[in-house]
């Protein structure tokens, strides 16, 4: 259980610092946008979509039609929360020896 709640940290860590970021960088949005980085709830909601890929292209879209190189802060987000930290990490979890999901997959 400790692993599971290291994973777990190591995300919300990575939301929290990009959810941060994203409303500095598009506060500017204020007038008849689109409402994903209005406060720090809503901006973590957006951010945890983005990652799990549900709406994906729903939330960078408003932005990136706005300015196109936007599409970097949502790139990086999705390079680095998704591909280099915290699905190598979970890999890790699951499929070490001393994970009892390994050995009841492996039976």
């Amino acid at each position: 259980m400790p692993e599971v709640a290291g994973v777990l940290s190591v995300l919300f860590l990575n939301l929290v610092i990009f959810g941060l970021s994203g409303l500095i960088i598009f506060s500017y949005n204020k007038d008849g946008g689109s409402n994903y980085f209005d406060n720090i709830t809503s901006a973590l909601w957006s951010l945890l979509v983005l990652i799990t890929t549900a709406n994906n292209p729903d939330v960078m879209i408003p932005y990136y039609r706005e300015n196109r190189i936007v599409s970097f802060f949502f790139v990086v987000f999705i390079w680095l929360g998704n591909l280099y930290m915290f699905f190598p990490i979970a890999l890790c979890f699951f499929l070490s020896p001393s994970s009892t999901f390994y050995y009841t997959v492996r039976l």
